[in-house]
């Protein structure tokens, strides 16, 4: 394997090419002896110097990276394979998803196959989870080629409140846009029997929220609870029949589950498709060729079980969730980093087939996305989390959505762990040529200088979302540099900023799934700098 090729791994990052590395290649190609010595040390000469000069930071301040990976690989997958994998709460498609993708650049950083035989380990064990082959129905009891999701993914189920003789009075169903399964709710009866008082807490977020309803009565009750009838409440309530309910202490109301299809899938099978891809490029991985068909199939499925919400608009596409799907933006197109997520699953399973529809998907997922890029003065971007309808809101008369008929829209600027599910597509777009072109990486390298990189004598810290915002306990989004590292094939002085963050803050061994990525991003960008220096 030749760690410098560009199509060994077309998507992964590569050592940009700078003129004297030409420069040298082209006096190594001297016919007279002793000029092809006097350019070997020029060449050596050379690649030191432009080491520290263009990296920013000599290769020799830090220790080698890719044999502290090793042993924490190998503690990860031996802890999934002692026990079933589910993705209830999300452990697949931000657990083991990551964990799948670190151990493919652990191969590219060593050549090394014993990466890939932990990855099959890993994989089987998430082909295995996937719904349709535990016999897990959704929320309609069908079966489906994707990963179930519940808990905080996922609406409340409603629930019946009884009255003194057992008869139900009210339904309450949890409704917030995240965590319902955080939600408690509280039933306090007034002492003459004729309203009652609802408190309402949700804890998903750091600072718990609470809403006390007073005065409540069974005409007035749903007038009350229901406003302002958009993604800001907690809880929905319908009266079943006049009465008051009786006393309940705090309690949770049951969540169901749900199959996500955007916001796990794609970030799911990109690795799956990616290892089928390595195989199918190296003839000397023929002995993993089985397994690189059992992934593929998997990913093709899962990701043609989503084809129902595809929505293309000009020349751009999307994804919608599902219609009618319990959870808050049902029928609403899918975030960005959502979006960018499923764009890198297409790019791999184009790589892995070479059928046009998943190049053609990618492309025009990256089409929609280049316009969401806010280009500010000083040369970054801005870039929001979601985009179109959800900025401008809706009214029930445009039926957008059946769980959330009314939104007064929103903006927020995407936070730094999701964004860098969006650097990452657009780094693999970058080198495919596709959409993106140098400048946007460029702008980008600087929106990570300015915004997202805050350097500082104890290694710096990452801001909390591409604005440069510091609203959570500092340190929040440290782990999450492996999209911004990518920016590495146009400005070298990113990756080293981010292993300057890592080295200083987080250890391999007790690294976050999501920072073992990062990690092994940085274990192959080390890799190649090395293998350029013996060009």
């Amino acid at each position: 394997m030749d760690i410098r090729n560009p199509r060994f791994a077309p998507n992964s990052p590569l050592l940009p090419r700078h003129p004297k590395t030409f420069h040298h290649r082209k006096i190594s190609m001297l016919s007279n002896c002793f000029g092809a010595a006097l350019a070997l040390g020029f060449l050596i000469i050379g690649s030191s110097l432009a080491e520290a000069a263009e990296t920013g930071v000599p290769m020799t301040k830090f220790p080698p990276i890719a044999p502290r990976i090793r042993s924490v690989l190998e503690k990860v997958v031996a802890d999934h394979a002692a026990r079933p994998l589910d993705n209830i709460t999300g452990g697949i498609a931000w657990g083991a998803s990551y964990e799948m993708d670190a151990l493919l650049e652990m191969y590219r950083a060593t050549d090394d196959p014993w990466y890939l035989e932990k990855f099959t380990v890993l994989a089987d064990k998430v082909v295995a989870a996937r719904a349709d082959k535990q016999g897990q129905r959704d929320w309609k009891g069908a079966l489906r080629r994707g990963w179930l999701t519940g808990a905080h993914y996922t609406l409340g189920l409603p629930y019946p409140l009884l009255d003194t003789h057992g008869k139900p009075v009210l339904e309450i169903q949890t409704v917030a846009n995240a965590g319902n399964n955080s939600t408690t709710i509280t039933v306090t009866p007034a002492a003459d029997g004729k309203t009652f008082t609802l408190t309402v807490t949700n804890d998903f977020r750091k600072s718990p929220l609470t809403k006390t309803f007073s005065g409540l009565t069974p005409e007035n009750v749903e007038a009350q609870v229901n406003s302002p009838g958009d993604a800001s409440r907690y809880v929905s309530v319908r009266r079943l029949r006049n009465g008051i309910p009786r006393a309940y202490a705090s309690f949770t109301p049951p969540v169901g589950n749900v199959v996500l299809h955007g916001h796990h899938t794609g970030k799911i099978i990109a690795p799956l498709a990616q290892f089928a891809s390595l195989v199918k490029r190296e003839p000397k991985l023929t002995r993993f060729s089985p397994q690189a068909t059992s992934y593929l199939t998997c990913a093709e499925e899962a990701i043609a079980d989503m084809n129902g919400d595809w929505r293309e608009a000009g020349d751009y596409g999307y994804f919608v969730f599902e219609k009618g799907i319990p959870f808050w933006s049902d029928g609403v197109p899918e975030p960005l980093n959502v979006l960018a997520s499923t764009g890198t699953a297409y790019l791999n399973l184009f790589d892995a087939t070479g059928k046009p529809l998943y190049r053609e998907r990618a492309e025009k997922l990256a089409r929609l996305i280049r316009r969401e890029f806010i280009a500010q003065p000083d040369g970054t971007f801005l870039y929001y989390y979601w985009w179109g309808i959800v900025h401008t809101g809706w009214k029930p008369e445009d039926k957008i959505s059946v769980n959330t008929p009314r939104y007064a829209g929103a903006k927020h600027a995407e936070d730094t762990s999701h964004l860098q599910l969006s650097l990452r597509f657009i780094a693999e777009c970058y080198e495919r040529k596709i959409v993106f072109s140098r400048e946007d990486l460029q702008r980008w390298a600087a929106t990570f200088h300015k915004q997202l990189y805050k350097a500082a004598p104890d290694g710096g810290t990452m801001a909390d979302n591409v604005a440069g915002a510091h609203v959570k306990a500092a340190g929040t989004y440290d782990g999450s540099i492996a999209g911004s590292a990518l920016l590495g094939i146009i400005d070298p002085t990113v990756p080293d900023a981010c292993r300057t963050l890592f080295e200083a803050k987080l250890t391999p061994s007790s690294s976050r799934s999501v920072t073992l990525y990062g990690w092994s991003v940085l274990a192959r960008i080390e890799a190649q700098r090395k293998s350029s220096q013996r060009l």
